[in-house]
């Protein structure tokens, strides 16, 4: 007892002090950088698509993937489609980036990831009076959990990440910021620290992680702007993992790469070719 009791208060003087020179300012995401909500949307190409490759479970599991945001010129509605030979995701929001609802399946193909995850199905949809997100997860047709998660104005589901960051890019936003990240996969809010970095080489962003030849490739001698996530506060000081989303460093910063996890829970994702469209003009690369 003598000497766990010192440890202990090892731990919690540590643990304070942490605390204490954690960032006081966050970022409120929707008010403070984008100024008024309704620009969220009218600030996006009218569509982005693209074909690259997925890679999950550390590589156990690898598929082409197609990858679009379209916006409803009239209303508009955004919706985002992932597809894989063994998964399908959209997300369906309003103009001010509201989820009106989402469903992601996973086929057999992901048998293995059915397992890891405890369900093949999710839908969710945004309850706008109760500033809440309601998760409903599926296995085989039955609903094997259900969650209803609070959310405020500094609050991103991982889902939409890809559209946030783009729209803070696209506002001249090169800033450092802390906010409440919604893991839709985990069914919980996380407080995130995200980083802003310039890099010309993500291989040594993540010298730990062995990336497809393809995106070496396409990678070599480029410039990205991309943003670091990992986990704030005294949770982060004892998980270190770090999550990275890549954009092209030119208007309208169109989305390259998402990868982070480590051993089993790596997941890399990468576009091999995009086109977008501003005003009438189409434009591929």
């Amino acid at each position: 007892m003598k000497i766990i009791l010192p440890t202990l208060r090892i731990v919690f003087c540590v643990g304070f002090i942490l605390l204490c020179a954690l960032p006081i300012s966050s970022l409120d995401i929707l008010n403070t950088i984008i100024k008024d909500r309704r620009q969220l949307s009218a600030l996006l190409p009218v569509f982005q698509e693209g074909h690259g490759e997925m890679l999950i479970m550390n590589g156990k599991i690898r598929s082409p993937l197609y990858y679009s945001a379209i916006k409803d010129p009239e209303s508009g509605n955004f919706q985002v489609i992932i597809q894989s030979s063994g998964m399908h995701f959209k997300i369906t929001t309003d103009k001010y980036i509201n989820i009106i609802e989402s469903i992601t399946i996973y086929s057999s193909d992901y048998d293995d990831y059915i397992k890891k995850l405890g369900f093949d199905t999710l839908k969710y949809s945004q309850d706008n009076s109760k500033q809440t997100i309601d998760f409903n997860y599926f296995r085989q047709n039955n609903i094997v959990k259900h969650t209803a998660i609070q959310i405020d104005e500094n609050t991103m589901s991982s889902d939409l990440l890809l559209i946030y960051l783009e729209c803070l890019l696209l506002v001249g936003s090169r800033e450092n910021f802390i906010c409440d990240v919604i893991s839709s996969q985990k069914g919980m809010k996380i407080r995130m620290d995200i980083k802003f970095i310039e890099s010309d080489n993500l291989q040594k962003l993540s010298p730990s992680v062995t990336f497809p030849d393809k995106f070496n490739e396409i990678t070599a001698h480029k410039n990205y702007y991309v943003y670091q996530l990992s986990i704030e506060g005294l949770i982060g000081f004892f998980i270190r993992t770090k999550w990275y989303v890549a954009f092209e460093p030119n208007t309208p910063y169109i989305f390259f790469s998402y990868w982070g996890g480590e051993n089993d829970d790596l997941e890399i994702v990468y576009l091999t070719d995009h086109k977008f469209q501003i005003n009438d003009k189409i434009i591929s690369k």
